[in-house]
């Protein structure tokens, strides 16, 4: 497609939004840990995953445009599969340990869970007592879908250009209304593909210069339109505040809203951002990049460690500052520990800290 800007070797803006994720995403599986902190509001707040498949769908064009289909799913293949694995280890030796231990007779894992975790086409399960080893594992099964359709997105993309984002966006509206009409249970795998395949899609305009040709204020206008339509539809059609957990992510609907809104409005900075990074030091961005994936795989087992040590020292209440401490120690030594997992992944020198 021709027309498209010259854009340089390394968007930094891409980079920025992987920060952003990972601050977000790390954040509230730090935050909403009841008793001891519980703080849903985060969730309105730039929906992180939104980002990661934007930024991905963005690598993955650019990826098309220069090598075949088979040759870019392969190696993102490649590049997720063996920190997973690792992961995968860990998650499996620790719930049988402690499934173990625990002596319930709904606390134990079996072969289909084992499977889910070599062959992630669904999410990965485990031990109840558990999850928050393996609730988190949804984002890896979406991704590997949305990868392997990517050949086909990005032809529809090329044939239709923006007009191609109504394929997602009706999938996950009649898989919307499919479940609240229809009566019946709707497996979470359609709407996380459907969802996400749509900021996937999104980052093919980015890497066209779609976005580029537009005026910020217009993308300001539409990112508050739709805030407030997924804000009417968590009030008055699926009520999120009126269900036990009282979370944005109760209304499939209103998630996607509020994550398309804080996408398009972000990305109306994206000139004057991409000039401030670049008058600025870059080693925080640099380090992130090159460790995301990890932060997203281990951070909630961080978070069940600092939970185990904060209850352990103070009761069933726990303490906040027992626990953000030994989240924050655990995450980092973790990382250390299986950072340079992601490096072997890419094809780069493996390192303690990312150069």
């Amino acid at each position: 497609m021709g027309g498209s800007p010259a854009r340089p070797d390394r968007d930094r803006f891409l980079d920025l939004l992987r920060l952003i994720a990972v601050v977000r995403v790390v954040a509230l599986h730090t935050a909403t840990k009841p008793p001891v902190v519980y703080l849903p509001w985060i969730q309105w707040i730039f929906p992180g995953m939104a980002e990661v498949f934007f930024v991905s769908g963005v690598v993955t064009a650019a990826a098309l445009r220069r090598r075949s289909a088979f040759s870019v799913v392969r190696s993102r293949f490649r590049r997720l599969l063996p920190p997973f694995y690792a992961y995968a280890a860990f998650a499996l030796v620790a719930m049988a340990v402690t499934d173990a231990r625990s002596g319930a007779p709904d606390a134990s894992i079996d072969r289909g869970d084992v499977f889910s975790f070599l062959i992630p086409i669904v999410r990965p399960t485990g031990s109840v007592t558990r999850v928050v080893l393996w609730g988190h594992l949804w984002f890896l099964t979406t991704f590997l879908w949305v990868l392997v359709a990517s050949p086909l997105t990005f032809w529809l993309y090329r044939k239709f250009r923006a007009g191609s984002l109504v394929v997602p966006a009706a999938l996950f509206a009649a898989t919307v209304w499919a479940q609240k009409l229809g009566g019946f249970h709707v497996r979470e795998e359609f709407f996380n593909v459907f969802m996400f395949g749509w900021f996937f899609q999104l980052g093919y305009l980015y890497q066209d210069g779609w976005f580029a040709r537009r005026k910020p204020r217009s993308l300001v206008a539409a990112g508050i339109t739709l805030f407030v339509v997924g804000w009417l539809v968590a009030e008055r059609i699926e009520p999120v505040w009126k269900t036990p957990v009282n979370e944005l992510y109760t209304s499939a609907s209103a998630h996607f809203l509020v994550g398309a809104a804080w996408m398009i409005a972000a990305l109306a900075g994206r000139e004057p951002v991409s000039k401030w990074l670049d008058q600025r030091r870059r080693r925080t961005l640099d380090v992130v990049t090159q460790r995301t994936y990890t932060l997203f795989i281990w951070g909630p087992a961080a978070n069940a460690v600092a939970m185990a040590a904060s209850r352990k020292a103070s009761g069933t209440q726990g303490n906040l500052g027992i626990y953000l401490v030994v989240t924050a120690v655990t995450l980092v030594m973790l990382v250390l520990a299986f950072g340079w997992i992601e490096d072997l992944a890419s094809r780069r020198r493996p390192r303690l800290v990312p150069s």
